[in-house]
């Protein structure tokens, strides 16, 4: 229903850039290990990514401390 619905009027405009590296591969054994190498590096930074996300940041307390008071 409405609860959920947004709706925006802006239009924001966005470039998308990719860069492409050639390499030359002379057979099938390098071209697995550069497979490999390249969804290791792919792995990593998603996993940075969803870290970053998923963990607070341990400088800022999600609450504020309580204030002890004297019986």
């Amino acid at each position: 229903g409405n609860l959920f619905r947004s709706k925006s009027d802006v239009k924001n405009k966005t470039e998308l850039l990719v860069f492409l590296t050639p390499r030359i591969v002379r057979d099938a054994t390098e071209a697995r290990k550069l497979r490999d190498d390249t969804e290791q590096k792919i792995n990593k930074k998603t996993r940075e990514r969803v870290d970053a996300t998923l963990t607070p940041n341990p400088a800022k307390p999600v609450l504020p401390e309580l204030e002890k008071k004297s019986p």
